[in-house]
């Protein structure tokens, strides 16, 4: 009989594509601090935070006015269903 360690598990992935748009992205370089293109895995426990505050938001967005978290993503698993994603904007 074999330990739980060896036992075989099976991993549902979801990917999560996001597009960001600044009409002066040119200029400003809002985005300049998020690594785009590279793959990250997230818990469903965590919630993705985006904002100026870099002790706070795991992705930091550089510009003076956006608020420290200007919006999280929170991720849950329902019962019997793939990861579902919904998105919380605070206000700025």
């Amino acid at each position: 009989m074999s330990s739980m360690e060896e036992v075989e598990t099976e991993e549902t992935v979801t990917c999560l594509h996001i597009t960001l748009y600044h009409p002066c992205q040119e200029e400003k370089q809002v985005f300049r601090s998020l690594k785009f293109h590279k793959r990250e895995r997230c818990r469903v426990d965590d919630m993705a935070k985006f904002g100026r505050d870099s002790n706070i938001c795991h992705y930091n967005l550089m510009d003076t006015h956006v608020s420290r978290v200007q919006f999280t993503l929170q991720f849950f698993r329902q019962l019997n269903t793939m990861l579902t994603m919904i998105s919380s904007i605070l206000s700025t």
